[in-house]
């Protein structure tokens, strides 16, 4: 961690010196630009117009040079900064992750009496997650871990295949980053995505969609060209504000559930693409992978396409772009259009998408607790009447060097263990540690122990 701390902030520094260099450029091409444009006025037009679209366009191409390298930049410093909580939480401080407050529930059966969530928890010192279906899924795999066991061993396989592969889960945490990626987004877009279509299949708007916009720019192109009256443009782009206005509350209704979703879906496309380019071999992930696609088209560029569309439905926001778009091309209309028609071919698809990346979200913060933990065991499920037998079992969140191991065994069905012993000798911290190691054994994580079998149960306690 030390190692790629110092590496990421190297590389923030230089992409930092890029910046300053494509700042320094940006403003020389323009006042190039412009200087140009002035001295060659006068001798030549067409040479001062040349040579100021030129500098224009390499403007722009500094502009988004200028935009990749700032991306950039917050990319690595997300990974340096990840690297150095994980320095922190090695030290036993994790105050910089999120203890998930707002699941402490006192009537749950269990999760209030072993400190799942809060400070100093087991969310705390597991969730490493960056979206918020994954804090939601983690935070459910811990309070419901015997609805789990199903499928533990394919799930210890996804976190045992995770472990290991540093740099791509840190990756995937510094694109989860860049945005947020909150429940109220994502039911934002549910919201929409559940309404029914409301120009798509409606003939009058289909027709005034490409007969208003070819109307206005032949009349405006004749009267360019002297051909034509400019009042007879006029009078079709008025009208086409006109059909703007009449449609105001459908089009704003509409603008309201989707708009300044882009950078948002721009990290969700991020997040797909890093997880679709990945080749896993544990089946539980490869489904996961199998279903982010929407027919032929991958997850990630039909994401990519619907933020473009939210972004160009942002221009109405700028009423200098506003009016003339809306009066020479509808724009507001074909916006609808456009995302009604990607509402059709993949709106079925888009909360499975969350919910997978938020899957694969969860999945990385227990590969990241047994990546840190590699001493710690993935337990067994019992194949006869052995309840739970346990070697060198131990609390995960207790340092190694104050840890105290207990072996311990409940076999069969009806026995009762009742634990005795003075004041502060650890007895609550016991059943704590059974109790915390059974809900990580459920959800697929290793243990803090050497040997670990059982049989998946259903976890109650009444310590408070």
């Amino acid at each position: 961690y030390e190692a790629r701390a110092e590496k990421y902030r190297g590389m923030a520094e230089n992409t930092g010196k890029k910046l300053l260099y494509l700042s320094l450029m940006r403003l020389f091409v323009f006042i190039a630009g412009v200087t140009l444009l002035v001295l060659l006025w006068k001798v030549s037009q067409a040479a001062a117009v040349t040579s100021f679209i030129a500098a224009l366009i390499i403007f722009i191409f500094l502009l988004r040079m200028y935009a990749f390298q700032s991306f950039k930049k917050s990319f690595y410093e997300n990974l340096q900064g990840i690297n150095e909580k994980e320095l922190r939480g090695l030290d036993n401080d994790h105050s910089s992750f999120d203890g998930g407050d707002k699941y402490i529930d006192p009537h749950h059966d269990f999760s209030h009496d072993i400190d799942l969530f809060g400070d100093h928890s087991l969310y705390q010192y597991l969730n490493r997650t960056c979206t918020g279906r994954g804090r939601d899924l983690l935070a459910q795999w811990l309070l419901s871990p015997s609805g789990l066991s199903g499928d533990m061993e394919e799930r210890q396989k996804a976190v045992s295949e995770l472990a290991p592969m540093v740099a791509w889960r840190q990756e995937f945490n510094a694109y989860g980053m860049m945005g947020t990626t909150g429940q109220k987004d994502v039911d934002d877009l549910s919201a929409w995505l559940s309404e029914k279509p409301y120009y798509l299949y409606n003939m009058k708007y289909r027709i005034l969609r490409f007969l208003m916009p070819a109307l206005a720019l032949s009349t405006l192109i004749l009267a360019i060209a002297g051909i034509l009256h400019y009042s007879i443009f006029v009078m079709v782009f008025l009208i086409n504000l006109a059909i703007i206005s009449i449609n105001m509350r459908v089009i704003s209704h509409k603008h309201a559930m989707v708009t300044r979703k882009h950078n948002m879906l721009k990290t969700v496309q991020n997040l797909v693409s890093h997880f679709e380019d990945q080749d896993f071999k544990s089946p539980y992930i490869r489904r996961l992978q199998k279903s982010m696609s929407a027919g032929s088209e991958s997850a990630s560029l039909s994401i990519k396409r619907l933020s473009r569309i939210i972004q160009a439905f942002d221009s109405r926001l700028n009423m200098l772009m506003a009016v003339p778009l809306s009066g020479i091309l509808l724009w507001d209309i074909q916006c609808i259009f456009r995302l009604e028609s990607w509402q059709q071919s993949a709106s079925d698809l888009l909360s499975e998408w969350f919910e997978n990346l938020g899957h694969t979200d969860a999945l990385c913060s227990l590969a990241n607790f047994a990546g840190n933990n590699e001493h710690f065991c993935y337990p067994q499920k019992s194949r006869g009447d052995v309840y739970l037998r346990a070697t060198a079992l131990g609390h995960p969140l207790i340092p190694l060097e104050t840890r105290v191991n207990n072996d311990f065994t409940m076999a069969g069905r009806g026995e009762i263990n009742i634990i005795t012993g003075a004041n502060m000798a650890g007895k609550s911290t016991f059943l704590r540690t059974v109790a915390v190691n059974l809900v990580l054994a459920m959800a697929g994580a290793p243990v803090c122990a050497k040997d670990f079998t059982f049989t998946p149960c259903d976890i109650f306690s009444s310590m408070r």
